[in-house]
């Protein structure tokens, strides 16, 4: 890239985001590198949004009826003049610095087509719940998890240009897709700063319908493994009894038991093709219950509920059987760091009763026994 300041182009889709529209604009105008459009494609607001863009004479907007998120992203992608291009939602903010360091980055490096940063996950009022620093990037781990952050990530412009926009048929995981259609195509690195604050407010996609994304990540999963067999399949097997697992539990969450109880039985035929412990699969499961990405990883208040609901899916075959009572056996051990005597007892037997006696003595028992209380 000869030019030395080339121009950066930050798309932010609105519609009626008048509470957090202007910290998205300050974040960006508070930037240190001196060559950024900032697009703002509303949708027509009626909230008040309108007005304060009009007090921003610096910022290019349009306001009009649009198809949704993924229409106003792929209009802002082709309005943008820049040779970089960043996606920052209305709710969302940059960390200072942030487009000089991306910038800098894809200068000095070359042969990178997308570089991401972690992202702190912040309540209404901008207070950092928690920080998710960003981990080294591997095609693998896309299948497990969201591992390149929208709020923190910048990308050449021609990656638009010849892979298309965002997939205008989906509207929970449009920002993952997309992710992971770059990753499967071109070059990614990562850095150890923090670059954007992605926020947590009650309302939104995140975290009113997590039970709503499921429907369209196991599809894409499997069009994914099926389009590269060989490439994707050392981690096929387990990406797919993950994200059905994942799905039993927030259908479990979201009272849906009919679909829990599919998904688990669906996750349990890929579960026979991987070696893991159901010790592991028992820890990861109750981790994704208590304390989900969506509630900032705090723990959810109705956790007790959304994990008897998910016992109620262990049930049928020996595998099943096992992963409940390592479940107890877990839960016993919380409800043993927790001084809660009552819970401590119930669960212990319970685990006593699905796994005996000598699993319960075992080397995995001991491990989630201690994971249990060490473990936050």
């Amino acid at each position: 890239m000869s030019n030395p300041s080339p121009l950066v182009s930050i798309v932010t889709p609105s519609f009626n985001s008048a509470q957090f529209i202007e910290s998205a604009i300050e974040s960006v105008r508070n930037q240190d590198y001196p060559a950024i459009e900032h697009l703002i494609i509303d949708g027509g607001s009626t909230d008040g949004t309108l007005e304060i863009l009009k007090n921003w004479p610096a910022v290019r907007w349009v306001s009009e009826p649009d198809e949704g998120q993924a229409d106003a992203i792929n209009k802002g992608f082709r309005l943008a003049r820049g040779e970089i291009i960043g996606w920052l939602n209305a709710d969302d903010t940059y960390e200072p610095g942030a487009i000089s360091a991306a910038v800098d980055y894809l200068q000095r490096h070359p042969n990178v087509d997308l570089v991401y940063g972690g992202i702190n996950l912040i309540d209404q009022r901008g207070t950092v719940l928690y920080r998710r620093r960003a981990q080294p990037f591997h095609l693998h781990r896309m299948l497990f998890e969201a591992a390149i952050p929208q709020a923190g990530m910048f990308f050449r412009r021609y990656v638009v240009d010849q892979m298309g926009g965002i997939n205008p048929d989906l509207h929970y995981v449009l920002d993952w897709e997309f992710t992971f259609r770059i990753a499967r195509r071109y070059n990614i690195a990562h850095v150890q700063k923090i670059w954007g604050n992605f926020r947590i407010v009650t309302g939104t996609k995140s975290v009113q319908q997590p039970e709503k994304f499921w429907p369209e990540i196991i599809p894409i999963l499997e069009n994914a493994i099926r389009e590269e067999p060989e490439r994707l399949q050392p981690w096929s097997a387990g990406a797919m009894c993950t994200a059905w697992l994942v799905a039993g539990a927030e259908y479990c969450r979201a009272g849906q038991l009919a679909e829990a109880q599919n998904a688990v039985e669906r996750a349990f035929e890929h579960c026979a093709a991987i070696d893991r412990h159901p010790s592991v699969m028992a820890v990861g499961l109750y981790r994704q219950a208590v304390y989900p990405w969506h509630n900032a990883f705090q723990e959810y208040p109705h956790s007790a509920a959304v994990l008897d609901n998910l016992s109620g899916c262990l049930t049928g075959s020996p595998n099943r059987k096992q992963v409940l009572g390592y479940l107890y056996l877990y839960r016993a051990a919380r409800s043993a760091r927790r001084q809660n005597g009552e819970s401590f007892w119930s669960y212990l037997e319970q685990a006593k009763r699905m796994l005996g006696i000598p699993k319960i003595l075992s080397w995995p028992s001991v491990r989630i026994i201690l994971s249990a209380w060490l473990k936050p």
